[in-house]
C-alpha cells in the first residue's frame, strides 16, 4: 500500500494528540512530550513547507501579534536579568507558536484534519479510565484529589470535561443516540470529575450541557444564549454551594464563596499586581526572568503561577504585551462565535466557554491541546473556499 504525505504527517499528529495523556509521567518527559512535538513539527516543516510560510501571512492578524508579543517578552526577560533566572527565551511559547503554524498548515491542507483526530484525543482519556479502573498511576496525596499519571488534577478533568462534550457531540451530528458504550464511559468521567475536584472543569461541562441544550432547542439568538448562560452557570455555582459540602469537590465550591478561597489565585493576582504599579516596568513588564526574581524574592518566596492568562501577561510584558495579548486571544474568541453563525457547527459554539473561563483560572497559552483548537477555529471557512495550498509532486 503507498503511503502518502497525509498518511504520515496525520500519524505524527495522531502520535502528539495521545501523547498529551502521558506527558506527565514521571521520567518519561523526554521520551513521549519532546520526541512527539519534535516529530511532527519537522515533519510538518518537511512536508508543509509552503503552506507554512502561505498560512503565516494570510493569518497574519493571530500570528503577527503572538510574534510580537514573542519579542517583546524576550526584551523584557532580558532586561531583568538575574541570578534567580536564567530563563531569558520562553521556550514553551516558542514551541507553541511553531506547532499552532504546524497546526494551522495541516488543517488548510487537509480539510477538517484536526476533528477527525479528535477520535485520538478520546482514546487518550478511554486509556487513562482504564488506568483509573484498574489502579495504575493513581495518586490522592494533593488535598484528597485524584490524579492519573501525575496529571495536573485542573489539567486532567478539563479533558474530561471536553471528552463528554466530543462524545455526545459526535453521536448527534451523525444523527445517532449514544450507545452503551458512550453512556458508560459518560459515567465514569463524571465520577473522575467529581474524584477530581475541579470546580473549573465541573463549570466547563456545565456549559457543554448548555451548549448541546441551546442547539437542541433555539429559541433565543446566539448573544442572548450567551448573556443567559452565564447567568444560568453562576446560578449553578451557587445552587452546588448550599446544597452540597460533605465531598471535597463541594467543599472547595464552598469555600471559594465563603472564605474567598480560589486555591490562593485572589491573594496572587493581588500580591503580582501591587508589585506591578508600584514600579516603573508597567509599560513593557519585567519578563519571565523578573517575574521569577520578584515572586521568589518579594511575594511568596517561591515561584507561584497566577493561574490568570492576563495578570501574567502584565507582569510579563506590561501594558503593551497584556493589549497584543487581548488583540490575539478575542480574535480567537470572536472568530468561533462567527463560525458557529455561518456553520451552525456545535463544535464552535462549544469552544466560546472554554476559551473565557481558562483564560481567568489557568493559563491557555501552555496547554497544547488549545493551541489545536486554536487552528481549527482560525482556519475553517464554511463554504470550503480555502487558502490556496500547494501540492507537493
Amino acid at each position: 500500500m503507498k503511503v502518502s504525505y497525509k498518511n504520515i504527517v496525520d500519524f505524527f499528529l495522531r502520535l502528539l494528540i495521545l501523547s498529551y495523556f502521558f506527558e506527565f509521567i514521571s521520567g518519561t518527559d523526554f521520551l513521549i512530550s519532546k520526541i512527539t512535538t519534535s516529530l511532527y513539527i519537522l515533519c510538518s516543516i518537511f512536508i508543509f513547507k509552503y503552506e507554512l510560510i502561505n498560512v503565516l501571512f494570510s493569518y497574519k492578524k493571530f500570528f503577527f501579534p503572538l510574534i510580537l508579543y514573542l519579542l517583546l517578552l524576550t526584551y523584557s526577560s532580558f532586561k531583568n536579568i538575574s541570578p534567580y533566572s536564567s530563563d531569558y527565551i520562553n521556550l514553551i511559547l516558542i514551541q507553541n507558536i511553531l506547532l499552532f503554524l504546524c497546526y494551522t498548515a495541516h488543517e488548510n491542507k487537509y480539510n477538517n484534519t484536526i476533528k477527525s483526530s479528535f477520535n485520538f484525543f478520546n482514546l487518550g482519556c478511554v486509556i487513562l479510565l482504564v488506568f483509573f479502573l484498574i489502579g495504575i498511576g493513581i495518586d490522592y496525596s494533593w488535598d484528597n484529589r485524584i490524579t492519573v499519571m501525575g496529571f495536573n488534577q485542573n489539567l486532567i478533568s478539563n479533558y474530561f470535561s471536553f471528552f463528554i462534550f466530543f462524545l455526545i457531540a459526535q453521536q448527534y451530528q451523525k444523527g445517532e443516540k449514544l450507545n452503551t458504550l458512550n453512556v458508560m464511559l459518560i459515567i465514569l468521567s463524571l465520577y473522575f470529575l467529581f474524584e477530581s475536584a475541579s470546580r473549573q472543569a465541573l463549570l466547563l461541562l456545565f456549559s457543554f450541557i448548555l451548549v448541546l441544550f441551546y442547539e437542541k432547542n433555539k429559541k433565543y439568538n446566539l448573544y442572548s444564549f450567551i448573556f443567559i448562560s452565564a447567568i444560568f452557570l453562576l446560578f449553578v455555582f451557587l445552587t452546588i454551594i448550599f446544597l452540597f459540602s460533605d465531598t471535597v469537590l463541594f467543599e472547595r465550591f464552598f469555600t471559594t464563596v465563603s472564605d474567598g478561597d480560589s486555591s490562593g489565585r485572589f491573594d496572587i493576582w493581588v500580591n503580582y499586581l501591587s508589585f506591578l504599579f508600584s514600579n516603573e516596568n508597567i509599560i513593557i513588564g519585567i519578563g519571565d526572568t523578573g517575574l521569577k526574581t520578584v515572586v521568589e524574592q518579594y511575594i511568596s518566596g517561591k515561584y507561584t503561577s497566577s493561574h490568570n492568562l492576563y495578570v501574567e501577561t502584565l507582569m510579563k510584558s506590561g501594558i503593551v504585551g497584556l493589549l497584543i495579548i487581548l488583540f490575539f486571544y478575542f480574535n480567537i474568541i470572536f472568530k468561533t462565535l462567527k463560525n458557529y453563525q455561518k456553520s451552525n457547527d456545535i463544535y464552535f459554539l462549544a469552544y466560546f466557554f472554554p476559551l473565557i473561563l481558562i483564560s481567568l483560572v489557568a493559563h491557555p497559552f501552555g496547554t497544547r491541546f488549545l493551541w489545536l483548537i486554536f487552528a481549527h477555529i482560525i482556519v475553517f471557512k464554511p463554504y470550503s473556499n480555502r487558502l490556496f495550498v500547494y501540492e507537493k509532486k
